[in-house]
């Protein structure tokens, strides 16, 4: 069966790419050999600058220099997280009858890891879903150490988490997460 016109043209432009592309890895891989070669060349350089000698090994310097500039930018974030002004300073916050607390991602100005508490004895609360069947389901956070229930709101976790992040959200933007956080 011979190829109509269409099947030619369409073999034509093949070809046409075909060469095109390898004209292209030629003209790529001139670009290439010469800054490989001065990658290679500057890999070297660097190897027989670590393993050259003063009165330390340089290796042994840079790695001296990259703790010591290590534990100076831990040192200033840490300084920078302390400040009087810094909200991420805010994680407890006493809410629909339990104490929630929280941190603060890295980069993040939004809580994570949200866990709630008895305001009696601080121990973690147990949460439970109820479906009552005559009315709208609600969240229930009960105390295994006082034996009491602290929470009781209608909804469900999800509901319940992203209220308390809106009031942690509110405190925040209205300055007032300054009076939930010791003044010392």
């Amino acid at each position: 069966m011979a190829k109509s016109d269409g099947g030619i043209v369409s073999e034509a432009w093949k070809g046409v790419a075909g060469a095109a592309a390898v004209g292209v890895f030629a003209w790529v891989m001139d670009w290439v050999k010469p800054v490989w070669g001065y990658i290679l060349s500057l890999l070297a350089s660097l190897v027989a600058h670590l393993k050259a000698t003063s009165s330390w090994p340089n290796w042994m310097a840079y790695f001296m220099a990259s703790s010591l500039a290590f534990v100076a930018f831990r040192s200033a974030l840490n300084h920078w997280r302390n400040r009087k002004d810094n909200h991420k300073r805010f994680t407890k916050l006493e809410f629909v009858g339990a104490v929630w607390r929280w941190e603060f991602g890295f980069m993040s100005d939004t809580p994570e890891n949200l866990q709630v508490f008895c305001p009696l004895c601080d121990a973690r609360l147990v949460y439970e879903n109820v479906y009552p069947s005559p009315g709208p389901d609600r969240v229930e956070w009960s105390c295994e150490g006082c034996h009491q229930t602290w929470v009781r709101q209608p909804g469900n976790r999800t509901y319940l988490d992203a209220r308390v992040t809106r009031e942690i959200d509110r405190l925040i933007r209205t300055g007032k997460w300054r009076s939930y956080v010791d003044k010392t």
